[in-house]
């Protein structure tokens, strides 16, 4: 019998001589310290095997000598495959039970944020977890090696997903599972979008998704230029011919001091709430909601904004390379040189005319 919640097993060496000793004692011995092995399975080698090497010597008193020398080969090999198979088992557990990490930390707005990979979802292309407080965000990205077939636009997906269990709570009616993206999460993911979409190179074609999943939500520090920042992090290691990195921080202003990703308490007070993304020496994206401010205001919080954004952007570069990222080198494959000469030739002068005189007349 197996039983699902047996305990450690005491294996039992078989009362014989030859080289079978060692593998088999190596081998269910390595499968019964695993921990991630099913006990069960654990108690199928130690119960079964010996057993049956013991039972050979009873059955052998009875049994013809051809019928006991088949017996005992295939008792041997099982055994054998045993030992081998429990080692490389325990091996290969071994080093994923331990995965590389890496990490580095910057301040923004007086808080740390710190930008981890290597724990989770190792198949991706890159991946990070971004922390600030005890608001964390898992971001991912996986990029396909060809364009599909056919394809004539730049397929960029971004999906934030906002998940009722980072709060502490369940989702409720009958099936307990969470409903479809809010309004919030729609805006977010394409806060994220806008920034990215223009730093790829002219004619890129293969696909590209960016997940980012709120883990965890303290209900203080907000997650959005939080998830920017991890999406910016997940594609500089994943070695796609992203033109960035890029930066993102809210500004708020309270008691005539900017405040760089100020808390939601913060945010309410403040009559200036803008979000300004970019790279390390240009804006890219400004969206704001404000009551009634001067053009001043706006500018100083979009300087301060990108002094912010310098500090992201340099992080990111040296993350990259301590993680020895190799970028792809991407040449545009539609060449439409050609086809640029032949309109300037052609429609240039009456296209510029058409836009300065507005006298003109064509016969």
């Amino acid at each position: 019998k197996v039983y699902n919640n047996a305990p450690q097993t005491q294996f039992r060496t078989p009362n014989f001589r030859g080289p079978i000793d060692a593998p088999l004692t190596q081998g269910l011995a390595a499968l019964s310290t695993n921990p991630m092995l099913n006990a069960s399975l654990v108690d199928v080698f130690a119960m079964g095997l010996p057993r049956t090497v013991v039972e050979y010597k009873e059955r052998n008193k009875y049994a013809g000598f051809e019928m006991a020398f088949r017996e005992f080969t295939g008792t041997f090999i099982a055994c054998f495959s045993a030992g081998l198979f429990g080692q490389m088992i325990n091996k290969t557990m071994s080093k994923r039970i331990q995965p590389e990490t890496k990490s580095f930390q910057l301040e923004i707005g007086g808080k740390t944020v710190t930008v981890e990979t290597g724990k989770y979802a190792q198949s991706t292309n890159g991946s990070v977890t971004v922390r600030c407080g005890d608001t964390m965000l898992f971001v991912h990205c996986v990029v396909s090696k060809e364009p599909r077939v056919g394809i004539d636009f730049f397929p960029l997906l971004i999906d934030y997903e906002e998940r009722m269990s980072s709060i502490g709570r369940i989702p409720g009616g009958y099936n307990r599972s969470e409903g479809k993206a809010s309004d919030k999460a729609i805006l977010v993911s394409r806060l994220i979008d806008r920034p990215i979409r223009p730093l790829f190179p002219k004619g890129y074609r293969n696909d590209i998704q960016i997940v980012a999943q709120l883990f965890s939500y303290d209900q203080q520090n907000q997650p959005d230029t939080l998830a920017m920042l991890g999406a910016s992090c997940a594609l500089m290691l994943s070695g796609a011919p992203f033109e960035g990195p890029i930066g993102a921080v809210r500004v708020s202003k309270v008691d005539g001091q900017l405040i760089a990703n100020p808390t939601h308490q913060q945010a309410d007070k403040s009559d200036l709430d803008i979000v300004v993304a970019g790279t390390h020496d240009s804006v890219i994206m400004v969206e704001a909601g404000c009551k009634f401010v001067t053009e001043d205001d706006i500018m100083e919080a979009v300087e301060f904004a990108q002094g912010e954004i310098r500090k992201q952007c340099e992080a990111q570069v040296e993350f990259a390379k301590a993680c020895g990222v190799v970028k792809e080198e991407f040449v545009n494959p539609y060449d439409t040189t050609e086809l640029k000469n032949i309109i300037n030739e052609v429609a240039h002068d009456m296209i510029f005319d058409a836009y300065h005189n507005f006298d003109r007349k064509y016969i």
